[in-house]
């Protein structure tokens, strides 16, 4: 197991625990300013920049959808900065896939464009 993919692992595990205590404000800290969010159903618009991400996490809570388990599946660096992860996830809706570019900003690696189906 790669360096990278324990950081990467312990970021998820972070999402986790933020949105898992409806922390919304706390799940959107992990996003860059400049993110991007397409979830299923966004039918190319998605929700860009922490504001937007924010509500979207708090409309999932909202809808009681909670218990999120991210399964930490493929990381690859792409560039100094960038990293591609793919990975499962599983919440009291169901399960599905996801892919994130995560980017490293300030030393810290961040979820920079973040797409999942159901």
């Amino acid at each position: 197991m790669s360096e990278l993919f324990k950081v990467i692992d312990s970021n998820n595990r972070t999402f986790e625990e933020h949105i898992n205590k409806g922390d919304t404000s706390g799940t959107a800290a992990l996003y860059t300013t400049d993110s991007s969010l397409y979830p299923p159903g966004a039918q190319g618009k998605g929700f860009h920049g922490r504001e937007e991400i924010k509500k979207f996490w708090q409309g999932v809570w909202d809808a009681n959808i909670k218990n999120f388990k991210l399964n930490t599946g493929k990381v690859t660096q792409i560039a100094d900065d960038v990293v591609l992860e793919e990975s499962t996830y599983q919440n009291s809706s169901g399960t599905g896939s996801y892919i994130v570019i995560w980017k490293k900003v300030d030393g810290h690696w961040s979820l920079w464009k973040d797409i999942f189906n159901a």
